[in-house]
Formats: C-alpha cells, sequence, structure tokens
C-alpha cells in the first residue's frame, strides 16, 4: 500500500494539501450554511470557522480583502468580530427594566417594622399594576438587624434589605414590561423617613 500523504505534503497539482473544516448545520439550515454565533464569526459547538463576508452576504474576490492567509486568518476573524460588536451591529431584545434603590438616612424603627415594609410593597404594586404571585415572604432577623422581603409577580419581584444599624434599606424592583419611573425619593421619604435616595436604572435584555 502507498504511504499516505503527510499534512505537509503537496498534491496532484502541486498545491498544499489543507484540512477540511466541516461546517455545522443547524435543523432546516439550507446547505452550506454554517451555524454562527451572533456576529461572532465561529461556530457555536465544533470550532468552525465562517468568514464575516460569508455571513453578511459579500461574495466575490474581495469579500476577504486584506485578510490573511493560513492559520493567521484565525486570528483575523476572531478581531473582525469584535470590531463588527464595537460597530453596533448586535442588537439587544429588552426584557424590562430594573431599579436598584438606596435609601439613607432612614428611620431605625421602620426598617424593623414589617407592616410598614409590607405597606411600601402595596403602594408599589398598586402604583405601577403588579400582578403577586403567591404569599411574600418576610424574614426578620435578630437584634440588632433587619429584615429581608421578597414578593414575587406576574412581571418579576420586589425585594428589599434593610439596615436600621445604617438607616439604610436597599429597594430592589424588576418589571419585564414597561413601566414609567416611580417617584422612589417621595415614596421612600415617606413611608421610611429616607433623607436621600439614590436610584439607579437597569435595562434588562440579551443580546439579539
Amino acid at each position: 500500500m502507498p504511504p499516505q500523504p503527510g499534512p505537509h505534503q503537496r498534491g496532484a497539482a502541486g498545491s498544499p494539501l489543507r484540512p477540511r473544516v466541516s461546517r455545522a448545520m443547524a435543523p432546516g439550515s439550507r446547505s452550506g450554511e454554517g451555524v454562527g454565533m451572533g456576529d461572532t464569526g465561529t461556530s457555536g459547538g465544533d470550532g468552525c470557522v465562517i468568514s464575516l463576508a460569508e455571513r453578511s452576504g459579500k461574495r466575490g474576490p474581495d469579500a476577504n480583502e486584506g485578510a490573511p492567509r493560513g492559520h493567521e486568518r484565525l486570528s483575523w476573524v476572531g478581531a473582525r468580530a469584535k470590531e463588527v460588536g464595537r460597530g453596533g451591529r448586535t442588537s439587544k431584545l429588552t426584557t424590562g427594566q430594573e431599579w436598584l434603590v438606596d435609601a439613607s438616612g432612614c428611620s431605625p424603627g421602620l426598617l424593623k417594622d414589617a407592616a410598614a415594609l409590607a405597606a411600601l410593597f402595596e403602594e408599589l404594586i398598586v402604583l405601577l399594576d403588579l400582578k403577586v404571585v403567591g404569599q411574600p415572604q418576610w424574614h426578620v432577623f435578630p437584634e440588632p438587624g433587619g429584615i429581608t422581603g421578597l414578593t414575587l409577580l406576574a412581571e418579576s419581584h420586589l425585594a428589599i434589605h434593610t439596615f436600621p444599624e445604617h438607616g439604610f434599606a436597599a429597594l430592589n424592583v424588576y418589571c419585564c414590561r414597561p413601566r414609567s419611573r416611580p417617584d422612589f425619593e417621595s415614596l421612600l421619604a415617606r413611608r421610611l423617613g429616607a433623607a436621600s435616595c439614590e436610584v439607579r436604572e437597569l435595562k434588562r435584555g440579551v443580546m439579539a
């Protein structure tokens, strides 16, 4: 039996033999269409590299203009994928907004009062037109600790952690459906005696 050609031997036409890389196929995909992850230029399972030019639909001799050859091409594709991501070609599917509220200067007595905290939650539920799932959960810590509360919602959750020894409350409101920002400053001043509030709003979502 004649010896098999090695990885660096030349083929019949004198050109170097290059290993063939299979392209992963997704159920229902067309022949020759690779499975990728966004615009990263790589597939999801077996590490198959897909040209960015192919992903964008560009064809012809200039499709990969400026791209190195051989193993250097792998690094080039990865670098280009990062540039594409920074260029804003990916989009984010919003799944709601989350408010993180740090309330300082609160009344220590109110921060240890489960009924006062439940009333705060009730007002937020009515204000934001939320739907409660199950029973709210409250855990009262021994002195000098505070209270942790959690209410599950059809729209996500409400949570609060109080620190009476510091006059501080950490409130978390996550709603997966669009809602207007409540007046947390006024609400927490009235309900907990908060002197100041820091409110951060986060847009939650997934890269599409």
